[in-house]
């Protein structure tokens, strides 16, 4: 727990000294989530999409640990394919890294099918 406490303050650390003063678009006919989340996706740089499936990944992965090493692979790259197909249809992130996720999950898939029998 004090590892995952020292990494986190670090990824906080890394943001707040990245953090410059900048002029950002007023959120204009915001009308649901759909819309805020693609005006965070602007703002951000289109890189917000990346972002989320990197904390997916993690957190997923984190908290899978108590599995096997190959089980806990295979269902955190399963969530983060889930949750690359749900940014792409919110328009915040761009197709390749969606079917580079579901290449990534499916091939992880056969490799360990593959090993293991």
């Amino acid at each position: 727990m004090r590892k995952l406490s020292i990494l986190i303050g670090l990824l906080l650390l890394i943001t707040i000294i990245n953090v410059s003063a900048r002029e950002y678009e007023e959120p204009t006919n915001i009308s649901g989530f759909q819309d805020l989340f693609q005006w965070n996706d602007r703002v951000l740089e289109n890189q917000s999409g990346i972002g989320y499936l990197l904390l997916v990944f993690m957190v997923s992965f984190i908290l899978l640990k108590g599995f096997e090493s190959a089980q806990a692979f295979t269902g955190c790259l399963y969530l983060t394919m889930i949750t690359a197909f749900g940014c792409w249809a919110l328009g915040i992130l761009n197709s390749t890294y969606m079917i580079s996720s579901i290449v990534l999950c499916a091939l992880t898939a056969l490799l360990i099918m593959w090993f293991s029998g």
